[in-house]
Formats: structure tokens, sequence, C-alpha cells
């Protein structure tokens, strides 16, 4: 009789093991297939929240031939959503977009050059103040002198419009 070996039990074991998983469909799915689905459907969902881009639209009546629309125009976290009147209200109702952007600019001589105002629909007002500072971080690096004049370049107010019950789920 051979001597006994660990590697030659650890073998027949394994080799036992993998023939009565293999006969067993049932098992096949619930220890392979099963897990597989569940990291594809929620690693899908994972994925929806388009993280790194605000959607936004100009809200209507807003100067767009000033310089501060043009530079955030062109700044790649902003994706400007286009439409009349009734399609942005809807866009912000249905959440498509975070908020609709008001610029108007003052004249040379009054201080803050730009006012913005952004109206967040409510589900999506906790992501108004990272806008905010995009916003703002975007009108200071327009002005050289900006340690010295941060606070009288440009304010932004936030206003929250109630579009739908917002409900937060524990």
């Amino acid at each position: 009789m051979s001597e006994y070996s660990n590697a030659r039990a650890m073998r027949a074991l394994i080799k036992a093991s993998l023939q009565a998983i293999l006969k067993s469909p049932s098992a096949i799915v619930f220890s392979i297939a099963f897990p597989l689905i569940f990291i594809l459907v929620f690693g899908l969902l994972g994925n929806s929240s388009r993280s790194g881009s605000f959607h936004v639209a100009i809200a209507p009546g807003s100067d767009t031939t000033n310089l501060l629309y043009k530079v955030l125009h062109n700044v790649p976290a902003l994706v400007w959503e286009t439409g009349d009147t009734a399609q942005v209200h809807q866009m912000l109702k249905e959440g498509d977009i975070i908020a609709t952007v008001s610029i108007t600019q003052n004249s040379d001589s009054v201080k803050p050059r730009y006012n913005v105002v952004l109206n967040a629909a409510t589900p999506q007002i906790m992501k108004a103040p990272q806008l905010q500072g995009i916003i703002t971080a975007v009108a200071q690096s327009m002005d050289p002198e900006i340690a010295q004049r941060s606070a009288s370049l440009v304010t932004v107010d936030v206003k929250e419009e109630n579009v739908r019950e917002y409900k937060v789920i524990d």
C-alpha cells in the first residue's frame, strides 16, 4: 500500500466536489451565474450617475454674450443642455439637469461685475454647492488680481425650485 499524501487527498476532495457541483445545475447557477448577474446589474446601476459632469441649462432671458458665459461654456465639467423655456423647465422637473444658470453682467463700475443665479430643483439641491464652487472658481480665474478682489467679482445665489416631493430612503 502506498504512503498517505496530503496533496493526493486534497486532489481527491477537489475532484469529488467539482463533480458534485457539475452534476447539479442549481449549484452552478447559484454559485457562479447568480453572483455574476448581481455584479453586472449593480455595476451598471452605479455608473448611471455620470459622475464628473454637471448638466445645466442657461435660464431663458439670460445674457449669453458676456465673457463669463463664454468661459463657463468651455468648462469640461459643465454639460450645457438647450431648449426653449418649456423644455428647460421640463428637464429641470425630471432631473435631467441640475439647475438653470442665469447670468447678468453689471456695468464695469458696479461690484460684483456678474450676478449668477442657480435655479436648482429640489432633488438636485445637494449638487448645487459643487456647481456654485465651479462657477466661483471659473470667475476667480478670470481675474489676475484675484487675491485682492475675489469678493468683488461675482456672487452666486442658489434658489431651490420645489418641482416634486423629495423623499430620503433610509
